[in-house]
């Protein structure tokens, strides 16, 4: 992975990780999104795990709102549960084949705890270990950039 899109991947994940705040979050997040996939690019098996786990959360998540939108509020937290779950899933797949490549377990934990983050979402626990994993994730990225920084074959 070279240096400045190991950078760009960190600075994402850092704005997805801001995308909880009020009124701007989703604006961060939405570029957080567009710089992880710009840094991932060039792993194409992280990349294809990266963008099948948002367009499943996305998808699952707005079948959810029709459902609340016609009061079928089951079905809703069930449609929103069961993206986040599979994201999950994928999002791990990703940074393990992540952490494999790199040699950083560091991508590891990130995975492990978006997986389990969003198999207890239901839970407030679950919300808050999804956004320590994103959070280790930025940390990862740009720890690599950093130690990349010398290896001209990198940059």
């Amino acid at each position: 992975m070279k240096r400045k899109s190991s950078i760009l991947a960190g600075i994402g994940s850092l704005l997805l990780v801001t995308s909880i705040l009020p009124k701007v979050g989703f604006f961060l997040g939405a570029l957080g999104f567009v710089l992880v996939c710009y840094g991932l690019w060039e792993k194409k098996e992280v990349f294809k795990n990266f963008l099948y786990g948002s367009v499943v959360n996305f998808a699952l998540s707005v079948l959810g709102l029709v459902f609340l939108k016609f009061g079928l509020r089951f079905f809703g937290f069930l449609s929103v549960i069961t993206g986040a779950i599979v994201s999950g899933f994928f999002f791990k797949n990703g940074f393990y084949q992540l952490s494999e490549d790199l040699k950083s377990n560091l991508f590891k934990w990130s995975g492990r705890l978006i997986f389990w983050g969003s198999l207890t979402a239901v839970l407030v626990v679950g919300i808050f270990l999804i956004w320590i994993g994103w959070l280790i994730s930025s940390i990862a990225f740009l720890i690599y950039g950093a130690e990349s920084e010398g290896d001209s074959s990198n940059n």
